[in-house]
């Protein structure tokens, strides 16, 4: 990234994924189970972001940080490509996904 401001459109963006799986589970999961839904998505964000720190700092001993931003950056990109599929099969059935 040239500048850090740069990252402002990407953090926008990611808040808005944020509140759009909010929406998600408040739309789709039963209101009976609402509450475990949203403990198991924050588990999974911040159990993701701790697994995170604790690779990057590993890796930061061995490698110079814009590299491990870009293949961090593009292993993103994949998983999201990966489960797209998975997803659109989950709202919209087999016959539409």
């Amino acid at each position: 990234m040239p500048t850090a401001g740069v990252l402002v459109p990407l953090w926008l963006v990611a808040g808005a994924a944020n509140v759009f799986a909010s929406l998600l589970i408040a739309l789709r999961v039963p209101e009976a189970m609402r509450a475990r839904a949203y403990a198991s998505f924050g588990a999974a964000v911040q159990g993701g972001s701790m697994a995170g720190y604790l690779l990057g700092s590993a890796l930061l001993t061995r490698a110079s940080p814009r590299p491990l931003i870009a293949v961090a950056g593009a292993a993103g990109i994949l998983v999201v490509l990966v489960f797209v599929p998975v997803v659109a099969r989950a709202l919209y059935g087999p016959e539409r996904g």
